[in-house]
């Protein structure tokens, strides 16, 4: 049965990733047949593991041209609008795992992202912030640009992320006195930097739930 026949007699739920991403590029390329290409750009491709890739990174994978290219990445970010902005002010974020679907874009990348999450007394995500990035392995963090989004969008707490692209999830020497210095800038500040997660293809770190975040 192909995928399209499969969503109207069982639900989409029920198709595996190779076989949603062979709805979306429709068609196969001249040495694979459509769902061999989507297995091949699931598996080998790894189109699934960094949401935000550009077209021009997906059509050097071989048998994708620029449409299939445009509609898989189209796709992606259409998952993560939907996943993100609108609806998620009125869920409570309480525990570091509950941050680990908002930062899983980040996980296999080859970047350094560092992120801002600002939250209300509730613990309602009320807004998410790029705030640096980085080279492979270095970034510079400057506590101004951290809080200045808390003071814009009058939340009270942050919590701040990023992802280590060398895969170990463990804070560096550097992770830990950054934590230290956004402690020190909160308090004079009336903020409170609530948590810092660390997130690779190894997992999510939190400071908090180590205790580290009392220096």
């Amino acid at each position: 049965m192909r995928p399209r026949e499969k969503i109207v007699k069982y639900g989409v739920e029920n198709l595996t990733d190779s076989e949603l991403v062979a709805v979306i590029i429709r068609t196969g390329s001249r040495k694979r047949a459509c769902s061999k290409l989507a297995d091949y750009l699931v598996n080998k491709g790894k189109v699934l593991h960094v949401p935000r890739l550009a077209p021009a990174d997906l059509t050097k994978l071989e048998g994708v041209g620029l449409a299939k290219a445009c509609a898989l990445v189209a796709a992606l970010e259409l998952g993560l609008r939907v996943k993100l902005p609108g609806g998620f002010g009125q869920r409570q974020f309480l525990k570091p795992t509950d941050f680990a679907s908002l930062l899983e874009e980040y996980r296999y990348s080859k970047k350094e992202h560092v992120v801002g999450f600002y939250l209300n007394g509730r613990c309602n995500l009320l807004h998410r912030e790029l705030l640096f990035l980085g080279s492979f392995d270095s970034v510079e963090v400057k506590a101004v640009d951290v809080f200045d989004p808390a003071i814009t969008h009058k939340t009270s707490t942050v919590i701040l992320a990023h992802n280590h692209p060398s895969g170990d999830s463990n804070p560096s020497a550097s992770d830990i006195e950054i934590t230290k210095d956004l402690i020190k800038a909160g308090d004079i500040l009336g903020l409170k930097l609530l948590d810092h997660l660390i997130v690779s293809d190894q997992g999510l770190f939190s400071f908090k739930a180590r205790g580290l975040m009392k220096f």
